[in-house]
């Protein structure tokens, strides 16, 4: 899985795959950050699509796959965190769909980075010189 970040909206999930050839630059949701059209195309004949793109940006930042089990509502999902959209998104694939929720977001801060421990702790810093760490606990 990737993401990746370098324009003006278009921010993408992508499961990457040995000869697939994933488009960049010549087909984006995004413009950059300029102003100016990258591509006028979306979607091209053996180009693939991103399995979700976000526009406008919420340029991501950090992205984990959950897999333990100390938050249950949080197993088998992607947790990215977002410094424009100032939350987490966890988003789950489902066969050709997605689904995402906004967490954190009630915290109005930058989310730079997000990591798990060994025990499943999540913790989250915010950006920034005064960035601050914290400790997710259970519900």
């Amino acid at each position: 899985m990737s993401m990746s970040t370098d324009q003006r909206g278009g921010d993408e999930m992508n499961l990457i795959e040995p000869s697939l050839n994933y488009g960049w630059p010549a087909i984006t949701y995004g413009i950059d950050y300029s102003g100016a059209v990258i591509s006028p195309f979306t979607e091209k004949e053996g180009m693939e699509q991103p399995l979700l793109h976000w526009t406008p940006s919420i340029a991501p930042s950090d992205m984990i796959f959950y897999e333990k089990d100390y938050y249950p509502e949080l197993t088998n999902s992607f947790l990215v965190t977002a410094l424009v959209s100032k939350d987490v998104k966890k988003v789950i694939f489902n066969n050709n769909t997605n689904t995402q929720e906004s967490l954190f977001s009630d915290l109005n801060l930058r989310l730079r980075n997000i990591q798990d421990s060994p025990s499943g702790i999540i913790y989250l810093l915010t950006d920034g010189p005064n960035g601050k760490l914290f400790k997710v606990l259970p519900k």
